[in-house]
């Protein structure tokens, strides 16, 4: 059974924060789309100023326009 299914979406991802927590995690990120709006005020999320810089290391690449650039996070 998915744990979607199980726990709701503000349960989750409180669940989520907790183990963040845990392992010294510095930053979360997350977007207000969708349904997000509904939990992230609930769980402190404040906004940002609306520029989110992506650390790749180890990663080699010739030089590329960042508008040319898309990155999937998971």
């Amino acid at each position: 059974m998915l744990l979607s299914v199980i726990l709701s979406e503000q349960s989750l991802m409180k669940e989520a924060l907790i183990l963040a927590k845990q392992k010294d995690v510095d930053v979360v990120n997350a977007l207000d789309l969708m349904d997000n709006q509904e939990f992230l005020k609930d769980l402190k999320f404040g906004p940002g100023d609306g520029t989110l810089h992506y650390y790749v290391y180890n990663w080699g690449c010739a030089e590329i326009e960042s508008s040319k650039v898309g990155l999937v996070l998971l």
